[in-house]
């Protein structure tokens, strides 16, 4: 529909595009108005269907004595610290703000999505023995399974195997992965 609608208003005078917006779309005049102005001002691309992606890097966190596991995660220019609370499995923010999603891997993989949302993001947040890491993604991406295959080499995935992994002069990882066919043709 947003491609559609693109493509009719783009380049199409403002009072006959909102018109036209509210006839084929459904749409409230204020939100036709709203999506006539985002159209003009914005890439299209970007407008149709924006491009997930990663904001920062797995970074390392620390257990505090109470259990919890406190992760000074950096994304947006900005240093955020969050806690995460073991016993609660929840997360806090100062000043309370809530992120649109938490993922965690551990012994099991779980994520909790909060409707009352102020920053869109997700919290990744990974176990491996007794030590916690996190990153911050789009919120398309935090339980994804290019985020399981590249970030966690497959944890959690019932279908893939993980067949061979090098790393690029670079530092860039390749994982290569090997699908199970019968294990598919069950789920």
């Amino acid at each position: 529909e947003r491609a559609s609608m693109v493509v009719q208003v783009r380049k199409e005078p403002r009072e006959s595009s909102i018109q036209l917006l509210q006839d084929q779309f459904g749409l409230s005049a204020e939100t036709a108005a709203e999506y006539y102005t985002e159209i003009q001002n914005t890439d299209p691309n970007q407008w149709i269907s924006p491009w997930p992606g990663y904001f920062s890097g797995f970074r390392g966190c620390n257990v505090l004595e109470e259990g919890d596991v406190f992760c000074d995660l950096r994304f947006s220019g900005q240093q955020v610290p969050i806690i995460f609370n073991t016993t609660t499995q929840d997360i806090e923010i100062p000043g309370g703000e809530r992120v649109q999603s938490l993922v965690f891997f551990g012994d099991q993989m779980w994520e909790k999505a909060y409707k009352d949302a102020a920053v869109p993001v997700s919290v990744v947040i990974r176990k491996e023995g007794e030590s916690y890491s996190a990153l911050v993604a789009h919120p398309l991406l935090g339980s994804s399974i290019f985020t399981r295959m590249f970030f966690l080499e497959g944890k959690g995935l019932e279908c893939y195997n993980l067949f061979d992994k090098q790393t690029q002069v670079t530092g860039q990882k390749i994982y290569v992965y090997t699908v199970d066919w019968e294990c598919a043709s069950q789920t």
